[in-house]
């Protein structure tokens, strides 16, 4: 699966999805969890739902829970992100300074930069 570059903008230009697939990334959660650790994050169904419609994560409901989780999409997301050079996330709109033995990925820097401003 190739994802393109209209499907990567929408993404990275919102934060808090950047944020919400590298948590879903590690582990599936429900939303009062995610949004205990997105605390300004508001509307958090919503975003959910917009991220289920781009096909980055799957919803299944578990007794009164919501469970959110990445699905093959969004894994491949959150890898190609891990493994982008930084040169080609610039051009996609993530600014960043990166030092030439940069040892994050471009995701952790790009959010490390969102989290500073």
């Amino acid at each position: 699966m190739n994802l393109s570059t209209e499907l990567l903008i929408p993404l990275i230009k919102r934060p808090v999805y950047l944020r919400t697939l590298r948590l879903l990334s590690k582990r599936e959660m429900y939303a009062r969890e995610l949004k205990s650790l997105l605390p300004n994050w508001g509307r958090i169904s919503r975003r959910l739902a917009e991220l289920e419609e781009m096909g980055f994560i799957a919803r299944e409901r578990r007794d009164r829970r919501i469970y959110s989780k990445l699905t093959d999409k969004g894994r491949e997301f959150v890898k190609l992100l891990d493994s982008m050079d930084p040169k080609v996330a610039e051009s996609l709109g993530i600014k960043i300074k990166a030092p030439e033995n940069l040892k994050e990925s471009v995701l952790d820097v790009a959010l490390g930069r969102l989290e500073e401003l």
